[in-house]
């Protein structure tokens, strides 16, 4: 049922959906945004006494108010004001319009431009006022700047109010989703990869794929608990390790990681490859939740009987596997814990547990559920070791 769904909502959310609904809202947004600004210029005092933006500013007795309790620098555009080449107003310092683009709209009679900067890609708008003034709206459209970036990452105000995702290609070439201005001319056109998802739409798939996904996990369990009775552990082992390879490679084989690329979770953070095979937070975390699985089923279900009249050479072999099995665990999990501090982009200052951002907490999660199935694994291994029934002397020589 589940995957039914995710099929459904798959075929649904198409690119050229998404697309069409998502230029119909940006040439909202542009209005309203533009509007917003535009009538700060109405408030009384506005510009002569600099005060404070707010958004919810109401008409008093005098006419409109400014508000002083929200600071310029918090609005998510700007609002300039010119004489001829004079900056005479702006609201912040988050992006200013060039010398050259203010004379050559005011040249024109003022409308509306594109502008590209290092920061990312602005709408601007020039509006005469009276006394010789131009008022310059400029919006934030698309950012250029990395997300990824800690630095960034640190400051909000540089990656807030961006009208458009990563993902979304601003295009000078037609498609068939224009974005109009105010004015109903056209700005840009957008474009954007055949996968393109909206994030709510990520979201939801993403979860009806994990509902489905352990729905199935569960199934499989439920099989290998009516077979662990009936058959040879050994055969049971096999069935659940091979129906967990199957999915897995089933998943790599599709890219259903890639479908969620866009998404934090499954945004690839690592340098290289978790044991070659995880890329991502998400990826990661769906690895040790199967491998906690597979831990906790083995551990419960599988014991081995007592082996005092095997040969003694078979004993050693025996307990040399177990050992190095033991010790390859510790291993992997030394490997991981490595790629997460060294080759992410998380942080794990543990003296400040407060500068943890969620998904540095999610990794410190998967750290300890990964912690848990390793201990299960090593606690099996090393009661599988004293039912060998090697004698304390072989078992260090195997050891060594």
């Amino acid at each position: 049922m589940f995957l039914a769904a995710a099929a459904f909502f798959q075929n649904l959310f198409t690119r050229e959906y998404n697309l069409e609904r998502r230029a119909q809202r940006l040439e909202e947004q542009i209005r309203e945004r533009e509007g917003d600004l535009l009538r700060l210029l109405e408030v009384k005092g506005f510009v002569e006494g600099g005060a404070p933006f707010h958004p919810g500013v109401e008409a008093g007795e005098d006419g409109l108010e400014a508000s002083p309790t929200t600071p310029y620098a918090e609005v998510e555009g700007n609002l300039c004001l010119y004489r001829g080449d004079s900056l005479l107003f702006w609201l912040n310092t988050r992006q200013l319009v060039p010398e050259q683009e203010a004379r050559e709209l005011q040249r024109m009679g003022g409308g509306t431009r594109l502008l590209e900067r290092a920061n990312g890609f602005w709408y601007v708008r020039a509006v005469p006022r009276e006394d010789s003034l131009w008022a310059f709206v400029l919006l934030p459209l698309k950012s250029k700047l990395a997300p990824n970036l800690e630095g960034f990452r640190e400051n909000a105000l540089l990656l807030r109010g961006w009208l458009l995702p990563r993902n979304i290609v601003l295009s000078f070439s037609p498609t068939p989703f224009p974005v109009h201005d105010s004015n109903g001319a056209v700005l840009f056109w957008l474009d954007a990869p055949d996968h393109f998802k909206e994030p709510f739409q990520l979201r939801l798939l993403l979860a009806l794929y994990l509902l489905a996904f352990f729905s199935l996990c569960l199934f499989i369990n439920r099989v290998a608990l009516d077979l662990v009775d009936r058959y040879s552990p050994l055969l049971v082992a096999t069935f659940l390790v091979a129906s967990i390879v199957l999915l897995v490679g089933l998943a790599y084989h599709f890219d259903w990681t890639q479908t969620f690329s866009e998404l934090e979770s499954f945004r690839k953070i690592f340098n290289t490859p978790v044991l070659n095979l995880a890329h991502s937070l998400g990826d990661l975390l769906i690895h040790v939740v199967l491998i906690l699985w597979l831990m906790v089923f083995f551990h419960r279900k599988f014991e081995l009987k007592e082996m005092s009249g095997v040969p003694v050479w078979l004993q050693f072999v025996l307990t040399l596997l177990f050992q190095l099995a033991a010790i390859m665990g510790v291993l992997m999990t030394t490997l991981i814990f490595r790629s997460l501090v060294l080759d992410s982009e998380y942080t794990f200052n543990l003296r400040s547990l407060l500068q943890f951002n969620t998904y540095s907490t999610l990794s410190l999660a998967g750290v300890i559920l990964l912690l848990v199935a390793m201990f299960l694994f090593t606690h099996r291994i090393m009661l599988s070791v004293t039912k060998v029934g090697l004698e304390g002397r072989w078992r260090w020589l195997s050891l060594g």
